[in-house]
């Protein structure tokens, strides 16, 4: 869902002509792939148990598992939200000052859901939201020492038979 709104986001900011918001659609992806980068592979490794049930246990753990059950560590969700959090705070910041105090609490409360949830424990929600951090701070470092043009080409093709959307990416 957050992938398909950068990514409408991104087609809007080019069909307005914003680059600002473009960029920030692009960033944002970038940030919630990153965050995904980094979760997934811990997720299988520790195989930690969710809360679920009356016998969960937060020391139980199934390395190298693939089972839903037993992939609690980090959340997930509460990566993408900081991630999200942190990068428009960063790009929309100087523009909307208030942002930070709406989108980090925000970000905290997905993560609080999760645990009400019985889907996640406290220290899954905490290493999410690190992820998330980490992986913003890294997409905004990473483009610091670019350009701040948008190396990609956005098209939209209509026909009778339906929609194609796409893109073209320039690699520097």
């Amino acid at each position: 869902m957050l992938y398909a709104a950068g990514g409408v986001t991104f087609a809007a900011g080019k069909l307005l002509g914003s680059q600002k918001l473009a960029r920030t659609a692009l960033r944002s992806v970038e940030a919630l792939l990153l965050s995904d980068v980094l979760v997934t592979p811990f997720k299988v490794a520790v195989g930690r148990r969710r809360p679920m049930g009356p016998d969960a246990d937060s020391d139980e753990f199934r390395s190298i598992s693939f089972v839903h059950e037993y992939n609690s560590f980090p959340s997930g969700h509460t990566a993408h939200l900081f991630a999200l959090a942190s990068t428009l705070s960063r790009e929309l910041g100087s523009e909307a000052p208030w942002l930070p105090f709406v989108a980090y609490p925000v970000a905290g409360l997905v993560g609080a859901s999760r645990m009400v949830g019985r889907k996640h424990w406290l220290t899954d929600v905490l290493a999410g939201a690190t992820a998330g951090l980490f992986a913003s701070q890294l997409v905004g470092r990473l483009h610091a020492r670019q350009p701040v043009g948008l190396p990609a080409t956005p098209f939209l093709s209509a026909s009778g038979d339906g929609v194609l959307v796409g893109g073209q990416v320039s690699l520097p």
